[in-house]
């Protein structure tokens, strides 16, 4: 994880690229700059600019999630309703919402399920961003309010394809 310094330099250097697609207010609200710099040290490795930032947190600031239709074909399938389910449970009995908390509860779904981590983690991605790429999962989900988080996953598990599908 970067410093406080350097993270916080980030998210007010990504604060115009993601202002100026309005996925955040300019100026951003106080709620808005609080998850920007929670999300900021997470996308750090994963851009080579600043614009290239704005997809990949888009979600986090979203009220509802827009799905990305290959996504949902290739990790909303097969047993992912199970995992969504099981995902779903476990992160509402995480005590301490933290990213080490979160890993545990998702590794216990796929240990449970006879699942491996990709085939956990995935849908869960999707269910919560929307897409099948964004930052760490655990962290992520995180700096997100466990209510949005929870809800997400048991809304996205209505667009599960049938094993048959």
């Amino acid at each position: 994880m970067i410093g406080s310094e350097r993270r916080d330099e980030l998210a007010r250097r990504l604060t115009p690229y993601v202002a100026e697609t309005g996925v955040i207010a300019d100026p951003p609200a106080a709620g808005e700059r609080t998850l920007l710099h929670g999300l900021a040290p997470l996308v750090q490795e994963r851009i080579q600019t600043l614009a290239e930032a704005v997809p990949l947190i888009a979600f986090a600031f979203a009220d509802r999630v827009t799905f990305d239709e290959k996504a949902v074909r290739k990790h909303l399938k097969g047993r992912a309703d199970a995992v969504l389910d099981a995902a779903a449970a476990a992160l509402d009995k995480v005590g301490e919402w933290n990213a080490e908390s979160i890993h545990h509860a998702l590794d216990g779904v796929a240990a449970d399920l006879e699942l491996g981590r990709g085939k956990t983690f995935q849908p869960v991605r999707v269910a919560v961003s929307g897409s099948a790429v964004s930052p760490p999962l655990p962290e992520t989900l995180a700096v997100l309010d466990r209510t949005l988080v929870i809800d997400r996953i048991r809304d996205a598990r209505a667009m599960v394809a049938p094993a048959d599908a």
